[in-house]
């Protein structure tokens, strides 16, 4: 019994040392809500083509300016945005499905590199009617530990960035 009674306590006392290690080392994530406006540039052709019903696009490359508005005070996601668009397009609807990556600097040695998904609407020209997406990127440089998560709804941003500071 005493030597059951041993294991017990030593169990129970590795346990209780291992869970408070492990919530020691656990990093506080800062979450910076922002607001921005995503304003398009240029946009070059890629590859484009027409089959049954759809409008297909592909390896289109962009460009655009992103400024933040709020928080005013840390200017995370203000710089040049460079993208590739792809896309399929219900000729019917006149919308579907587009996806892409982009680099935002945003900064001298800070950038946000990563990829969207969502939805472009177009009139019976092709011109852009809506394009909302919602997208994932990881910071590099100066901003390299950061995660930003968004949502664009026709060029007006809204999105967190999360970061896990050193200890």
């Amino acid at each position: 019994m005493k030597v059951r009674t041993k294991f017990v306590l030593v169990c129970t006392l590795l346990l209780l040392a291992t869970l408070s290690i492990a919530s020691s080392v656990q990093a506080e994530v800062i979450r910076t809500e922002f607001n921005a406006w995503d304003i398009p540039g240029s946009l070059t052709p890629g590859k484009i083509w027409m089959e049954g019903g759809y409008l297909y696009m592909r390896e289109f490359e962009g460009t655009s300016q992103v400024f933040q508005v709020a928080p005013a005070d840390d200017l995370q996601i203000t710089g040049p945005a460079d993208m590739n668009l792809n896309a399929n397009i219900d000729l019917v609807r006149g919308c579907g499905h587009v996806w892409g990556k982009f680099v935002l600097t945003a900064g001298e040695n800070a950038y946000w590199s990563g990829s969207y998904t969502g939805e472009l609407c177009v009139d019976a020209y092709g011109s852009p009617q809506s394009f909302s997406t919602r997208g994932v990127a990881q910071g590099g440089g100066e901003l390299k530990g950061k995660q930003m998560r968004y949502t664009n709804v026709n060029g007006y941003m809204t999105g967190v960035i999360l970061d896990t500071p050193s200890q």
